[in-house]
This record gives C-alpha cells, sequence and structure tokens, in this order.
C-alpha cells in the first residue's frame, strides 16, 4: 500500500457504518552511504570491509553474500580478494544492496643481478717450503645489486 490518507469504512449486519480516516506512512528508507574497504595483502585472505548505513525501521543487518546469511556488525574481516555482493536489511524485511572489491596487493618483487668482472689485479703468494717460487693468482669480483620496487637497496662489490 501506498503511503498517503486512506478513508475506512466498515458496515456491520445490521448496516450501521463507522467512517475513519487512516494515514499510512513510509518508513525512512535505508541508505547505504559508503563502502570502506583494505585490501588483502601478498594472497592473504586479511582484507577487510565495512558498510556505512542508515534508516530503515529497527536495527539494520549485514551481509556480503547478496542476502542471507545476515549479521548486526557493519564489518567484516578476514576476507580474500573478491567482488562481494552488500546487502543491508532492517526489521521490516526491506533491503537494499551495492557492490564492493576487495584487491590484492601482490607480494613485493626483488630484482637481482650478477655480473662477474676480471680486475687486472695480481696476488703473489709467497713461497712456503713446499713452494720453490711466488706463484702469481688472479681474482675475480662479483657485483651484486638487489632492487626492491626498483629501488637499490643492497650493492656488493
Amino acid at each position: 500500500m501506498a503511503a498517503g490518507s486512506y478513508t475506512v469504512m466498515v458496515t456491520d449486519v445490521y448496516g450501521c457504518t463507522v467512517t475513519s480516516t487512516v494515514s499510512v506512512t513510509n518508513p525512512p528508507a535505508i541508505v547505504i552511504s559508503g563502502v570502506v574497504t583494505a585490501d588483502a595483502t601478498c594472497g592473504s585472505s586479511n582484507g577487510s570491509l565495512t558498510v556505512n548505513a542508515s534508516g530503515g525501521t529497527g536495527a539494520l543487518q549485514y551481509s556480503i553474500t547478496g542476502g542471507a546469511p545476515y549479521q548486526s556488525s557493519n564489518s567484516f574481516s578476514n576476507l580474500a580478494a573478491s567482488n562481494y555482493s552488500v546487502v543491508v536489511v532492517d526489521a521490516n524485511g526491506c533491503t537494499v544492496s551495492t557492490n564492493a572489491s576487495i584487491n590484492n596487493s601482490s607480494a613485493p618483487v626483488i630484482n637481482s643481478s650478477a655480473t662477474r668482472l676480471c680486475c687486472a689485479m695480481e696476488v703473489l703468494m709467497q713461497p712456503s717450503p713446499l713452494m720453490q717460487q711466488e706463484v702469481p693468482v688472479h681474482c675475480n669480483i662479483v657485483l651484486t645489486t638487489v632492487l626492491l620496487f626498483n629501488q637499490e637497496i643492497f650493492s656488493m662489490v
């Protein structure tokens, strides 16, 4: 029945009639003013979602599965990256819905490279009782650079 004023007339078996005017009002509509999300990290199920809603009749209940089951808390935690169908229901069974997404931030990427360079340095080993002469030893130097988010965080020469 739509909101408005209605005239109700009741007649009994003896023909007596009573008339009255009745006003029908609609309760305030449920309004979802926003959904705040925190993304999951590194592929884990640690995202969260908070629904901000008002209006309706009585206490509001919330779901992120598109319907039942509902919960009294407007916050959901331990969520995996996914799309969620958010539904808010009031005591009269009136509903309003919206969609929300929890994204996944990927794990950090480490790029490393190693370059082997020959140096022009010679090290002379001194003769020992077992060696009859000096022996030249050539060295190699390994350069390693580690990048995290394309920023150098470690370099070894």
